[in-house]
């Protein structure tokens, strides 16, 4: 069997485990979760969640701050002659530096975060579940939709799922538009 073959078995394997969890999903009448409902069920990591956020912010500033401190070099540097272009040499090379270790920081700082509280919300989200599945009557177990397999993936995708949707991706995604609207 080629690469190719085996790469495309393994896709429509993938595909059909995606269709049915898709119908197992309908069939049991679950509803994705909205991003309102992630977010109120993060309320206890709320306080790093904004910091976390507030941090993006600024990140998403510095390129915009960038751009004219590059401009200013080009101005510096085009009229060399006169007695202000060493003084704004000088702001420049200041704001780069405060740029490169403000920039520096608040990635960490913003990365770390927001990873923080992805964690903490998949570990809660994911003890929330086992408590609730550990307090199912017996016969909820012997349904076949309700295989401690099928409920074991679940758990393991769902919450890894949630962790996605507040992590360091969302800090990234508000930095991007934050350089967009403000560059």
């Amino acid at each position: 069997m080629s690469q190719s073959e085996v790469s495309l078995s393994f896709n429509e394997e993938e595909t059909r485990n995606e269709a049915e969890g898709e119908a197992l999903l309908k069939k049991s009448g679950a509803k994705p979760a909205s991003s309102s409902q992630i977010l109120k069920y993060a309320k206890p990591e709320m306080k790093f969640f904004v910091t976390g956020l507030l941090l993006a912010t600024i990140r998403g500033f510095s390129w915009p701050i960038f751009a004219v401190l590059y401009g200013m070099l080009f101005k510096a540097l085009s009229y060399p002659e006169e007695s202000s272009s060493d003084k704004l040499l000088y702001i420049v090379l200041i704001g780069y530096i405060t740029l490169g270790v403000l920039g520096g920081i608040t990635t960490w700082l913003s990365g770390y975060i927001m990873g923080l509280v992805g964690e903490k919300l998949n570990v809660r989200l994911r003890m929330d579940v086992y408590k609730n599945l550990m307090g199912q009557d017996v016969s909820y177990y012997e349904n076949p939709d309700h295989s401690v397999g099928k409920l074991t993936a679940r758990l393991a995708t769902d919450s890894n799922n949630v962790q996605a949707a507040v992590d360091q991706r969302l800090a990234d995604v508000l930095k991007d538009v934050i350089s967009f609207f403000a560059g």
